[in-house]
């Protein structure tokens, strides 16, 4: 049983691959944290100098999912990093590199991606390497056999972090992909010190596990409600989340389902009245204290409405 469905049960409704996706995100955790951890010294060894730059720029890239993967990372690596961190996606870095790619400015670009072979993604490359004198590449990817993977490797300049293999996902909506990249991301400020996180992995594991397996049933009746407009909200690097779940929706009700993503406060501002009496909102709220006070004032009002 996968999610509460027979394995037939899934394939008749071609869902078989997003659902054992889905339910293997736990695993692929704890097997990155492998990865991680055999590779830490790699890692070290090529980001603390870079880190030291004057004036370094942090470009976080990516398309779709991929970019999402770096909205969800960058408040969070900019805090801890102490660095200027920005997530552009790659859709819009090739539309217009002038906007983006700065000749004498130090840059390092964390590419995401799950197969590699984005036209996209390869294109970003290669122009970051023609108008860039001091640039360098970072590439989270899930396959090791992809065009990005294979274009970098050797160069001194840059270094790949590969996900565990079955992250390179069959299904049509990115999901163990994303997450394991999203934690890679969330890693590197911390990288030195990986041996000290292995429990956090394993809390997340696990308490992945049990909404898989306890809260399956209750996703589920709320998704019989009669609506056809799904808003999720998040505010800080939860908006990436957001954008993520609305995007996963988008694609898995085939565009039956109109989605969108803002925050707690964008919403107020105009968005909000999108809402009507078949529209179902997420709320990803922040354990921020400070955040969070936004993420539930929003919701009573909606709620008093």
């Amino acid at each position: 049983m996968l999610l509460g469905y027979s394995e037939e049960q899934l394939k008749e409704r071609k869902g078989y691959a997003t659902a054992k996706e889905i339910n293997q995100q736990p695993r692929l955790w704890r097997e990155l944290f492998n990865i991680l951890l055999n590779q830490k010294r790699e890692i070290t060894e090529f980001l603390n100098p870079i880190f030291q730059l004057k004036d370094l720029k942090i470009i976080l890239t990516g398309a779709g999912t991929s970019a999402f993967v770096g909205y969800s990372s960058e408040g969070y690596l900019r805090r801890m990093l102490g660095l200027d961190v920005e997530a552009i996606d790659t859709t819009d870095i090739v539309a217009s590199p002038q906007n983006f790619f700065f000749k004498d400015r130090p840059t390092l670009l964390i590419s995401h991606a799950r197969s590699g072979d984005s036209p996209e993604s390869l294109a970003t490359i290669e122009l970051a390497e023609k108008i860039i004198k001091d640039v360098y590449f970072l590439n989270i990817t899930c396959n090791k056999d992809g065009k990005m993977a294979k274009s970098t490797v050797g160069k001194k300049n840059s270094l790949n972090i590969f996900m565990p293999e079955e992250s390179n996902d069959e299904g049509f909506a990115m999901t163990s992909s994303f997450t394991c990249m999203l934690l890679t991301d969330m890693m590197l400020p911390h990288i030195e010190e990986i041996e000290s996180k292995k429990d956090l992995f394993e809390k997340l594991a696990k308490e992945a596990e049990r909404i898989i397996e306890e809260d399956a049933r209750l996703v589920e009746e709320i998704s019989k409600n009669d609506y056809d407009r799904l808003i999720y909200l998040g505010s800080g690097n939860l908006k990436g989340c957001a954008a993520e779940a609305a995007l996963k929706s988008l694609e898995l009700s085939r565009g039956e389902v109109n989605t969108n993503f803002n925050t707690s406060l964008g919403f107020r501002h105009g968005p909000k009245s999108v809402i009507n009496d078949k529209t179902l909102l997420g709320f990803f709220v922040s354990n921020n204290p400070y955040t969070q006070k936004y993420d539930l004032d929003l919701i009573k009002e909606i709620a008093n409405e």
